[in-house]
């Protein structure tokens, strides 16, 4: 897949300096203006930076940790990768079954839960032994998957 470049800001100065600095050192990679994004174009947008990062397959992460407008993916070979993707763009971009916001900064795949714990605060164990909070709401979706999964 081709690289893209994406330029997104008011001054037009800068832009065009920007512009001219891409053409003159890689011709052969297109410039696109900021000018809002279809869910596909957010997609194939997310599908180019996790390809750089030599990811492929949802199915390999444990859990999605994250902080402002970028995300840390815990993947099951050990990785840690950060993308440039706050969780609310992540949530709708991975909507499978599998994966469940369950607090403001956890996103996990169920496939990858090895316990919950319902006292002393609830929690989820994860396959990469860590342990991470639960929300009321979080609380709420994670037991609609597990009767609508496993009963």
């Amino acid at each position: 897949m081709k690289p893209t470049v994406i330029v997104r800001g008011a001054d037009r100065s800068l832009v065009k300096s920007l512009e001219d600095w891409l053409a003159q050192h890689y011709p052969d990679v297109p410039v696109e203006h900021y000018a809002g994004f279809t869910e596909a174009y957010q997609k194939s947008i997310l599908r180019s930076e996790v390809e750089a990062a030599q990811f492929s397959d949802p199915k390999n992460i444990i859990r999605i940790e994250g902080n402002r407008n970028y995300s840390m993916l815990y993947l099951k070979d050990g990785r840690i990768m950060k993308v440039s993707r706050n969780l609310k763009g992540l949530e709708a971009i991975l909507s499978q079954p599998s994966f469940i916001r369950i607090h403001k900064s956890h996103i996990i795949n169920v496939n990858a839960l090895i316990r919950i714990r319902k006292s002393n605060g609830r929690q989820v164990q994860m396959l990469d032994g860590c342990w991470i909070p639960i929300s009321d709401k979080g609380w709420i979706m994670l037991q609609g998957w597990v009767s609508k999964h496993l009963f």
